[in-house]
């Protein structure tokens, strides 16, 4: 059986086919030109499933005439997908979901610019993963509440790398900064959680056009929710400036578009690995609880992977023709309907949960 691994990066073009841990084999394009005839060869996707095993995205059994054919589209497909010379940065990916981000990239074949405030052992853990992929990069510090920091963090990205192809901005204030309700907040907590977000996201797009060529990507990360409703009172601030900056990304969208550059919002539901695991640890277990129980219908948290995956589709070629859009990156959760108890609109009957 012959193996093609979907993720960038696993094998090297040109190089024979070598097994992997299961005792299948990876192979590279060069490599099918040699498959036997009555070949059975297994394409497997980008990522494993829940259980840890591969999920078989295509199988052919075929002689070798179409068995060949087959496997260069898939390989092509790969290729597509890689993003090998592209440069990026990620603000606040010393951790969390910018570490996640930075990582997905990485594994494509990026070259990551890794933005931190004060963690400066965890941004270079995060490159060490980077180096891990077969990648590389650099550390980068800077408080993007300071919009001259946000222009020297792009010099040193500028000089560091020359141009600049993908940006995203991730990087968010720490709550006690900035969680007030709106009747006890100071001006000073509205305007940290306003200079973190929206003017950050303004300061960091002119600078990051200055130095993209056609083509290039910037995504902004954010919580619609915050903007959308009123109910979790103290995120007022950061909900208002999170709202403003998916406004920017449509205006800058618009600024952009002929150029090539596209410009979009990602907003994830909760996740491991993020300002989740900085409350009480009841909170937690409460809203991984309320999820599991049917609000998120996919069962479950994201991941900062789940989160990188997406925005290494929307950096991809492919995605060309996406841009000023918001996309919902929740498992489902943005589905719901918070008018109907969940026993009534439940996403996924009692019935199936076992198929």
């Amino acid at each position: 059986m012959v193996c093609l691994n979907g993720v960038s990066n696993r094998f090297t073009m040109g190089r024979r086919a070598v097994p992997d841990s299961g005792g299948n084999e990876k192979i590279s394009e060069a490599a099918i030109g040699g498959l036997a005839d009555n070949s059975a060869v297994k394409i497997w996707p980008m990522d494993v499933g829940l259980r840890g095993q591969p999920i078989p995205w295509r199988v052919f059994t075929a002689r070798c005439g179409p068995a060949v054919s087959a496997l260069k589209c898939a390989t092509s497909l790969e290729v597509c997908m890689s993003l090998k010379g592209k440069h990026a940065l990620v603000t606040g990916s010393s951790r969390g979901i910018g570490r996640g981000i930075a990582l997905k990239l990485a594994e494509r074949g990026a070259r990551i610019a890794v933005h931190y405030y004060q963690n400066q052992d965890a941004a270079k853990s995060t490159l060490t993963k980077i180096r891990e992929c077969g990648s590389d990069g650099f550390v980068v510090q800077g408080n993007v509440c300071h919009p001259e920091e946000v222009s020297r963090i792009f010099k040193h990205v500028e000089s560091e790398f020359g141009s600049l192809d993908i940006f995203v901005s991730n990087a968010r204030t720490e709550a006690p900064t900035f969680y007030q309700p709106p009747m006890e907040i100071t001006l000073d907590k509205w305007d940290t959680a306003v200079d973190s977000q929206a003017k950050a996201f303004l300061v960091g797009v002119r600078e990051a056009a200055r130095l993209m060529p056609a083509g290039g990507r910037i995504i902004a990360i954010t919580f619609a929710p915050g903007g959308r409703f009123g109910s979790w009172q103290p995120w007022v601030a950061m909900g208002a400036a999170k709202a403003a900056m998916e406004v920017l990304a449509r205006y800058f969208a618009v600024a952009l578009a002929g150029r090539g550059i596209t410009v979009n919002t990602i907003s994830p539901g909760w996740i491991e690995d993020s300002v989740l695991n900085s409350l009480p640890s009841t909170v937690q277990d409460t809203i991984r609880d309320w999820h599991k129980g049917g609000w998120t219908p996919m069962g479950r948290l994201g991941t900062p992977a789940d989160v990188g995956n997406s925005v290494a589709l929307l950096c991809s070629d492919e995605a060309n023709w996406i841009t000023g859009q918001l996309i919902d990156v929740d498992g489902g959760a943005s589905l719901m309907d918070a008018h109907l108890p969940l026993e009534i609109q439940q996403a996924v009957p009692k019935a199936t949960k076992s198929a």
